[in-house]
């Protein structure tokens, strides 16, 4: 069976040298980047 794909809403993720992930979203107010958190898997780091 396939498995449902999820989609993000806003924000990319990327892999920091620990080896955990990093959800960075844009702040329209600062005009900058800035980090939702940080997650052990990637899958963990997708979901919202």
């Amino acid at each position: 069976m396939a498995r449902a794909k999820r989609r993000r809403h806003g924000g990319t993720i990327r892999k920091l040298p620990s080896g955990r992930w990093q959800v960075r979203v844009y702040d329209d107010a600062t005009g900058k980047h800035v980090s939702v958190g940080t997650f052990s898997s990637k899958a963990d780091a997708n979901v919202g």
